[in-house]
C-alpha cells in the first residue's frame, strides 16, 4: 500500500529536455507478508513481516518530441529525470512469528540495506 501526501508534491517544466517533471518527496509505503517460512538446517522460522517506509522520493519526467517516419511526422514521448530514493534510516522492519522469527528480528538492522536495495 502506498500513501501519497499532498504536501511536497511538485510539477515543474524542464525546458532543456522539453519535459514536464513530476516529483513527490514524501511518499509512504507499507509492505505486508502474511506468511513466510525460512529454513536453515534444523531451524525453521515461520510468521509474518511488515516493512514500513515513511520517506520515499519518486521523480519522473516526460519529454515530448517528434520523429519523421517516411513522409510522416509522428509524436513520441521519452522518460527523463527519473529518480527513486529511499531513506534507509526511515525503514521499520517488523518480524512476528515463532521463536526463530523473534530471534531473527534482533538482526533487523542488518536487513534494512538489503530491503532498500531490493525495493529500489
Amino acid at each position: 500500500m502506498l500513501e501519497q501526501r499532498t504536501d511536497n508534491v511538485y510539477i515543474y517544466p524542464n525546458t532543456a529536455n522539453n519535459a514536464l517533471v513530476m516529483r513527490c518527496e514524501k511518499l509512504s509505503g507499507v509492505f505486508y507478508n502474511d506468511a513466510f517460512r525460512y529454513k536453515v538446517w534444523p531451524f525453521v522460522a515461520k510468521g509474518h513481516s511488515d516493512v514500513i517506509i515513511n520517506t520515499i522520493l519518486v521523480q519522473f519526467g516526460l519529454s515530448f518530441g517528434t520523429t519523421d517516419v517516411g513522409d510522416r511526422r509522428l509524436p513520441y514521448i521519452t522518460g527523463v529525470d527519473i529518480d527513486v530514493d529511499i531513506n534507509r534510516f526511515d525503514i521499520n522492519i517488523q518480524i512476528y512469528g515463532n521463536i526463530w522469527s523473534d530471534f531473527a528480528s534482533l538482526f533487523e538492522v542488518f536487513f534494512v540495506g538489503t530491503v532498500a536495495d531490493l525495493i529500489d
